[in-house]
């Protein structure tokens, strides 16, 4: 081997060493990096299931609690008189065990207390037909926010005056119904009620 190849296989060999060398710090930069930002990726995480937890806590908590009529933007009187007439109807089903209960006069009674401020409360009667279908067309027109406090003010009323602080079949069925009916979501003591257990469903 002459000194000119000898000088040449040195430069290459030093070359070969720098770049294995220079690979096995960009290997263990990248390395270094990734171990950084995991760290950082898992706090993210971490951040964002903390903050979906707390916006589904939020809404549970809004929908637990929507605002009562005092709070709900302002009622007409015709409005009110519609809400008596179909809490009337219900009355019927809700929230006694049977069609007709005594329990029914009632529960009008308590529903409509809260609506006392905005209307005179007519006396308890059950309507004819015609008048309840369109008390129902009437409450169906009313704003997004005040129909869900119409439908809470029935159902927290019902399960007050609910043997065991449980809706019946025949009430729940009768309020689930008129949510459909008025577009409104089921308030959750409403949607308990119709909960089906893994258990129940294979039967």
């Amino acid at each position: 081997m002459t000194t000119t190849q000898g000088t040449v296989a040195a430069i290459a060999a030093v070359v070969v060493f720098w770049i294995v060398g220079a690979y096995n710090r960009l290997v263990r930069l990248r390395s270094d990096l990734i171990a950084r930002f995991g760290a950082v990726d898992e706090r993210y995480r971490q951040r964002h299931a903390l903050l979906e937890g707390q916006l589904e806590l939020l809404s549970t908590t809004l929908a637990a609690r929507p605002e009562s009529p005092s709070e709900a933007p302002e009622w007409l009187e015709s409005d009110v008189l519609c809400v008596a007439v179909y809490t009337a109807f219900l009355s019927r089903m809700v929230p006694g065990p049977t069609v007709d209960s005594p329990d029914g006069r009632a529960w009008y009674d308590i529903v409509m207390a809260t609506w006392l401020r905005f209307a005179e409360i007519p006396e308890w009667q059950p309507p004819k037909a015609e008048t309840m279908v369109e008390a129902l067309a009437k409450m169906q027109t009313l704003s997004w926010r005040q129909r869900p406090v119409i439908v809470r003010n029935w159902v927290t009323s019902a399960i007050s005056r609910s043997r065991g602080l449980r809706l019946g079949d025949l009430s729940a069925d009768a309020l689930r119904l008129t949510c459909g009916l008025l577009d409104s979501p089921m308030p959750p003591e409403l949607a308990r009620h119709y909960i089906t257990l893994p258990a129940d469903a294979a039967r």
